[in-house]
Formats: C-alpha cells, sequence, structure tokens
C-alpha cells in the first residue's frame, strides 16, 4: 500500500512539472508609454524619450498627445492635481505597455 502511494505522489509531481516553457525564459525589455498631455514640445519628447531609452535599457513610444482631463483641474489652487493626472493615465494605459509616463507643458 505505501508503494502505491509513493508511485501516485511520484507521477502527479511528474505529471505537474510536465511544462517546459518554465525554463524557455528570454528577458525583455521593458515597454514605456510616453504620454504628452497637453500642448507638448515634439523635441523635447524626442529629448526625454532617447534619454530615457539609453539610461534605463528600455523600449519607450511617444503617443499621440491628449487633452487633459478635466476633472484633474483644481481651481482654487488654479492647478491640475498630480494624484488625478496618475490614476487617468493608469486608467488609459494599453495593456501593451509596462509602464507610462505622462508629461505636460503647465
Amino acid at each position: 500500500m505505501i508503494r502505491l502511494y509513493i508511485f501516485l505522489i511520484i507521477s502527479i509531481v511528474y505529471l505537474s512539472c510536465e511544462n517546459n516553457n518554465i525554463l524557455d525564459f528570454t528577458p525583455r525589455k521593458t515597454q514605456v508609454a510616453i504620454q504628452p498631455l497637453g500642448q507638448f514640445p515634439n523635441d523635447i519628447l524626442k529629448e526625454v524619450q532617447s534619454g530615457i531609452d539609453s539610461m534605463y535599457d528600455i523600449e519607450s513610444t511617444v503617443l499621440q498627445p491628449i487633452d487633459l482631463p478635466k476633472h484633474a483641474y483644481y481651481s482654487p489652487r488654479n492647478r491640475y492635481r498630480a494624484d488625478s493626472l496618475i490614476r487617468h493615465l493608469k486608467h488609459i494605459k494599453s495593456a501593451e505597455y509596462d509602464k507610462i509616463l505622462g508629461g505636460n507643458n503647465i
């Protein structure tokens, strides 16, 4: 009876470890989206992109500019709230990117 239990345990372990893809891990560069918010100069965007690509060994993509979200504006202080902008960027981030970096010219 003990031999049967040992055989079953070994069989279960063997069958559960049959996935060979675990050993085929090939690291990829982190994908970062650079999202301009509002009017942002293209020359600065290119400098930011090349700087972070070389400094952090990542691949970045500059996305099309979008308007600053109206819900992030805080009128008593005449500014945009950073926490609201970050939340908005997380919400619009595509699954193909690991991170999103927002930039504005305010």
